[in-house]
């Protein structure tokens, strides 16, 4: 692998252009007053039976009932937790006492993936395959699940967080039920981006509020399932016992915000589909390749080039004021080959992946200043620059 020196000078960070959406996203000037004046007013314990506490309640709940509609569902089937990872875990995990055998995909994010090859230790694990536009084939799903004695939990993203393929979720939900199985759909890199509910009949769905440019620090499990779920810890009555402690009011309320904002998301994020396809043209000139050929959520692109690493080029792209990323922020912490991409295509295209991801706020001019700098961070990997 090549390595990426010789950038001088440093970015702005405030000034950045920002192509990492997939991460977080910039939480919304109403999200942001909103968390601040519910921080200001109802700071009570919403499970205090006193008056303070009764406002702090009734601010919770309103943010339920908006999040509930967001997906379609009612306000009782919202449990609040503290974003996807825990809510994936929250679901994996309390449903297990209904199932037998877990069906899933390498191409999960790791907070499916890890918790699903821990579970390897007790119970049967079916790994689903993937074809190379990085898509489940709904049909291996059914004769997985036909093949077992006991039903079985199926888990599925709805998009996957490195390359933004879209899975066939309805499909594959029908297709589980039909024969008596059980699906948790981890929806996160989807709600607010795309239109429709694919994933309507499922079980559970696990949604983040700092994807849709709600806080950091708060996500909802979502489906009628939730009330038969085992929970991971105990205390107190809260979130019907599944997630015990204080719910965070301030984080409710933005969530709930940001929740009414992205019903309208999908519009604007498919107007950004030119940027993104102008961004992955400049790209595959310059020699990379696109990651994932299956049909995509309008704002992604994951390519590599050949014999840079992708972090590497990252880190340089930083440098000169480009926000982009080597794969799952969930997953950056420790060096190596994204698991998604690596998944695919394997460990070297998984290595060489990088991954930009626009938002709402991105304009044309920054995408072909980032086109700039890509092209001469690359330019200089080869020897060119």
């Amino acid at each position: 692998m090549q390595t990426i020196g010789g950038t001088t000078g440093a970015s702005t960070i405030v000034n950045s252009i920002y192509l990492d959406w997939n991460a977080t996203t910039p939480p919304l000037p109403e999200v942001v007053e909103a968390v601040a004046q519910a921080s200001r007013q109802w700071w009570g314990n919403p499970s205090s039976s006193h008056g303070r506490g009764a406002m702090a309640r009734q601010q919770v709940e309103l943010a339920r009932e908006r999040v509930g509609q967001l997906v379609g569902r009612p306000a009782f089937d919202v449990i609040f937790t503290g974003g996807g990872t825990e809510s994936n875990n929250l679901a994996i995990r309390g449903l297990l006492d209904r199932v037998g055998p877990v069906i899933c995909s390498r191409m999960e994010h790791p907070s499916v993936l890890h918790v699903v090859e821990a579970l390897q230790n007790e119970r049967t694990v079916h790994w689903l395959d993937v074809d190379q536009r990085g898509v489940v084939d709904p049909e291996q799903v059914r004769e997985t699940i036909v093949s077992s004695s006991k039903p079985c939990l199926v888990v599925i993203q709805w998009v996957n967080h490195e390359t933004g393929v879209i899975q066939p979720v309805e499909e594959i939900v029908q297709q589980a039920h039909e024969h008596g199985s059980i699906v948790h759909v981890d929806a996160v890199q989807g709600i607010g981006k795309l239109q429709g509910r694919p994933w309507s009949e499922a079980d559970t769905i696990s949604l983040s509020s700092h994807k849709i440019r709600g806080p950091q620090g708060i996500g909802a499990l979502v489906g009628a399932s939730c009330q038969r779920l085992r929970p991971m810890m105990l205390g107190g009555p809260q979130e019907r016992k599944l997630r015990p402690g204080t719910v965070p009011v301030a984080l409710a309320v933005g969530f709930g915000v940001a929740a009414s904002w992205a019903s309208s998301s999908p519009s604007r994020y498919d107007a950004i589909r030119p940027l993104r396809d102008h961004l992955e043209r400049e790209m595959i000139q310059m020699g990379a390749k696109r990651n994932g050929q299956g049909k995509r959520v309008p704002h992604v692109t994951n390519v590599s080039f050949e014999g840079v690493l992708g972090d590497e080029l990252v880190a340089a792209c930083d440098v000169e004021g480009v926000c982009l990323s080597a794969g799952s922020a969930c997953a950056s912490a420790s060096s190596g080959a994204t698991s998604a991409v690596a998944a695919l295509l394997g460990p070297k295209r998984g290595l060489e992946a990088v991954r930009a991801s626009l938002g709402e706020l991105t304009t044309a001019q920054e995408i072909e200043k980032a086109v700039e700098v890509i092209r001469r961070v690359v330019g200089r990997a080869s020897g060119d620059g």
